[in-house]
C-alpha cells in the first residue's frame, strides 16, 4: 500500500511523509512500551528495560539520525525497519505483537524514503 501511495503522490511530498511516518513510529513504540511497562516489569523485572527499550531506542535513533544527518534517511530508516520487524517476530508470541504498528509504520517510512528517486525518474 505504501508503494502505491508513493507512486500517486508528488515526489516533493515523499520526504515529508516519510518524516511523519518515522515520528508516528516513535509515538507508537512509546505508547506500546508505556502500556506494557507495568505488566512486563512485574513479570521480568530489570529485563523490561531491554524488552521495551529496544523498539523505542531504534525508533528514536531513526528519527534523530535522519533529522541531524542529511542523506542518511534511506539507510537509517531501512535498518530501523529491519530491526523492528525482527524484534516483533522474535517476541511475537509475547509482547512483540504490541510493537507491530510501530514496525509497520517504519516499513512504510522506509518505502517512502526509498521511492523518492524512482518516482522522480518515472514522472
Amino acid at each position: 500500500m505504501a508503494l502505491v501511495l508513493s507512486k500517486m503522490m508528488a515526489p516533493q511530498s515523499l520526504p515529508l511523509l516519510a518524516r511523519v511516518l518515522r515520528w508516528s513510529c516513535l509515538m507508537a513504540a512509546l505508547v506500546a512500551a508505556g502500556i506494557l511497562l507495568p505488566e512486563v516489569t512485574a513479570d521480568s523485572g530489570a529485563a523490561a528495560v531491554a524488552l521495551l527499550g529496544v523498539p523505542v531506542a531504534v525508533s528514536a535513533l531513526s528519527v534523530i539520525v535522519t533529522e541531524l544527518v542529511s542523506g542518511a534517511g534511506r539507510v537509517t530508516t531501512w535498518v530501523s525497519a529491519f530491526v523492528l520487524v525482527a524484534w516483533v517476530l522474535l517476541l511475537g508470541l509475547g509482547i512483540g505483537f504490541a510493537f507491530a504498528p510501530a514496525a509497520l509504520l517504519q516499513l512504510a517510512a522506509s518505502v517512502m524514503a526509498s521511492s523518492r528517486g524512482r518516482v522522480a525518474g518515472s514522472a
